[in-house]
Parts: C-alpha cells; structure tokens; sequence
C-alpha cells in the first residue's frame, strides 16, 4: 500500500495557505511537473491493484476539494483507498488505516516531504517504509520509482483492478461494525455470501496469485506458478478449491484457496497442501466455512482421513492453532513444521450459519 501526504507531496505548496488555486500542479511548469509525475505514477501502480490511501494534517474539506474538483489533479475519489485527514497525528492515522483495510504494517510504503513526520513514522513505526520527498523536487519522481519494484507486478488480475472498490468497501465494514454491541449481530447483519469452486482453470491467474501473495492466513506459505497451477487442475489427483465471498456491502472476489491432493497409494486419504484466505476475507467466520466445505466434499468422494500441516513464518502466527481448533490432532512436531492428521468421521464442523453457500 502507498501512503500519501498532500501539502507538498502531492502537490507544490501548503494548500491552507496557498489556497485551491495557488498550489502546484501545472505539468507544464517546473513547480507541478514533478507532483504530476508522482501522481501519473501512483496511478498506474494503483491500476495493477496497489492501495493509495492520504495520511495528512490538512482540513479534510479543503483537501477533498482538491482531489473532487482541482482541473489538474490526476488521483481523484475513485483511486484513494482510504483517507485520514485531521490533526492527529500520522503514527495513529497510519495504525488506523492498517486495522482498517487488515493490511500489514509492513506492506506499507509512506511518503512524506517532512524530516519530522517521517523520522516520528520511522520510530515509532519500524516496519512502515518511508520515503522522504527531497529538496530538489525533480528528483522526486525518478526516487519514488526506486520503489516501484516493491509493488510491481507482471500480471494484473481483474481482483486487481478491482482492489481499490474492494478495500473501500472493507473499511465502511470497519466504520460500521463499531456501530454494534456485539460481533456476532454485526457479522449476521452482513448477509455473508459464500460460493465455492473446483478447480476452474479460468481462475488460474487468481489461483496462483493468492499463493504468491497471501501470507497472514496461510498454513505453509507455498507458493505456485500459473504453469504449476495448471500442472495441479490437469495431474487429476489433486483439487483446487476456490472461495469467493460477498455482503451487503459487494462482493470481495475470489478471496480463498485450498490445495488438496489425494495419496496415490491409498485413495481413502488425502493432504491439505495449502490453505489460504485473502486478508480481505478474514475476521468474518470464512475460514471455517470453507474447510466444512473442502472436508465435506472429500468425505462424499470416500476419503475417511486428510492430513495436513502448519509451517510457521513471520507472517503467518495468526494460523497457528488453526487445525487444532478444527479437530485435527498433531502426529508429529519438529522445528520449522507441525504434521496433523484428522479422521473425518470425527470432524465437528464449525460451519457459521449466518454464512449462505453457493455452489459456482
């Protein structure tokens, strides 16, 4: 995600001071070239499906003025992910706007034309990347390009283009939930959607870019090529399992995944290679709809065991009591990875009622 401030980062000059008309951003002049350059930048990262959000001490008017109506602006509503401007200061807004959209503060990149903010941000909040505007401003563009790379990406899926609506959508859930007494009215009131999919190669792209992305809910961290996801639709011994989730609010996507594979020597018994939910998807009971699903599609194919395991990271600690909550009883237990194994006659499912599945 790339966080912005405005005054003299988005654009030339101090917009309480310069006022609408007075702050820089002709492209034919050498105050505004620079900011339009960064802002032409910004959006064709945001295009490929990378998150802009504002973070600035500005009056919130005054700026949404700017972004709605200034006949030079490039980012308008429609590109910023999530806003916070007021007078607080930056390190809250930016923790605010992570629980917010559920995104990790280490996937965050903020950039900032101030000493101050940006050595506040750096201290306070280490795994934040911060970039400094620099005096001579035209070098800002060529500098914000160094950082392209931590966000570029080869192949853009259509979640992609849509991830900007997605993750609005995903913070008036957040401003709404803090409207109920208790999360199991607010999650009910959601009317949650679940449709379920297997092995739909025109997925794939999506398939192997929730591998390759997906690190918070992800028990092993494995990641797949588009030409190994199709490798795995056609081996006819293994299934890929998809979830798409929506509300009330619209639809999230195709936001989890499950690999599974059938033991070619003992067709009774099946491996959970890789299970995955999108971060956008968690904190609603997803998860364990979705292994109900996976399990109870397995039991009806006769597989009467499924083993599976846990391979901790960094990243993914959230996941770790994940099978042991769902019944699944450890076999073994080393440094670095933990085996399970669950006999499907005894799986209790917890299967969220408030949740409605769909067949795709």
């Amino acid at each position: 995600m790339l966080i912005f401030d405005c005054d003299n980062t988005l654009w030339d000059g101090v917009l309480g001071e310069d006022g609408f008309d007075g702050i820089g951003l002709d492209p034919t002049s050498a105050r505004g070239c620079p900011f339009i350059d960064v802002q032409r930048l910004a959006l064709s990262l945001q295009k490929r499906g990378v998150l802009i959000g504002l973070c600035s001490k500005n009056n919130p008017e005054d700026v949404a003025e700017v972004v709605s109506s200034h006949p030079q602006m490039v980012l308008r509503d429609e590109h910023i992910a999530i806003r916070r401007v007021n007078w607080n200061n930056k390190v809250d807004n930016i923790r605010e706007i992570a629980v917010a959209l559920n995104v990790g503060l280490d996937s965050i990149v903020f950039v900032d034309d101030s000493d101050f903010e940006a050595s506040l941000v750096e201290t306070l909040l280490p795994e934040v990347m911060v970039v400094r505007v620099p005096p001579q401003r035209e070098q800002y563009p060529q500098i914000l390009r160094q950082y392209r790379d931590a966000f570029w990406s080869p192949r853009s899926t259509q979640e992609d283009q849509d991830r900007t609506a997605l993750y609005r959508q995903q913070a008036q859930r957040v401003d709404e939930a803090a409207g109920f007494s208790d999360m199991g009215g607010y999650l009910k009131s959601l009317a949650l959607t679940m449709t379920v999919y297997a092995n739909v190669a025109a997925q794939t792209g999506r398939m192997s870019q929730l591998t390759q992305k997906t690190n918070q809910f992800n028990l092993t961290t494995r990641r797949y090529s588009e030409a190994q996801v199709s490798q795995l639709l056609a081996s006819g011994d293994h299934t890929v399992f998809t979830f798409g989730l929506s509300d009330r609010f619209g639809d999230l996507g195709i936001t989890g995944l499950a690999i599974v594979g059938t033991d070619p020597c003992d067709p009774t018994l099946a491996e959970i290679d890789s299970f995955l939910l999108s971060c956008r998807a968690l904190g609603r009971g997803a998860e364990q709809k979705f292994l109900a699903h996976v399990l109870r599609t397995l039991s009806d194919r006769g597989i009467v065991a499924v083993t599976a395991c846990y391979v901790p990271t960094s990243k993914n600690v959230q996941t770790l009591s994940f099978f042991d909550d769902s019944g699944f009883e450890i076999v073994r237990e080393a440094v670095g990875r933990r085996d399970y194994r669950l006999e499907l006659r005894r799986y209790k499912p917890k299967d969220p009622a408030y949740i409605q599945l769909n067949r795709g």
